[in-house]
């Protein structure tokens, strides 16, 4: 899971601020946080006996000025489903069942 972060956030958080910012003398302010799904697979080993989902996607928005004056943004959406998968780290989520009642009729 950390191939996410490790690599692809990574590339990119080091082409903002060590190419971009730092060259162009940008003032930015980098957000980050998961995409979350009813969908999102689930962990495979439950916590305390509960699933624990893993979200797929992760978004970062990027605001910057290079004038002082100017508020600028880019966005970028990037998704880790694959390599969850692969590294079988997640499995399907398992939809709860709901008891349903049946109440037996006589046999006349």
């Amino acid at each position: 899971m950390g191939d996410l972060n490790r690599k692809e956030w990574r590339s990119l958080e080091d082409y903002i601020l060590k190419k971009e910012s730092s060259q162009n003398k940008l003032k930015i302010n980098v957000f980050t946080g998961p995409v979350l799904s009813e969908n999102d697979p689930v962990f495979v080993t439950p916590v305390k006996g509960e699933q624990v989902q893993i979200p797929t996607l992760f978004w970062k928005v990027v605001y910057f000025t290079n004038d002082d004056q100017t508020l600028n943004r880019v966005g970028f959406l990037m998704g880790q489903k694959k390599l969850l998968f692969k590294n079988n780290i997640v499995r399907e989520k398992e939809e709860e069942l709901e008891a349903v009642v049946v109440k037996p009729k006589a046999v006349r």
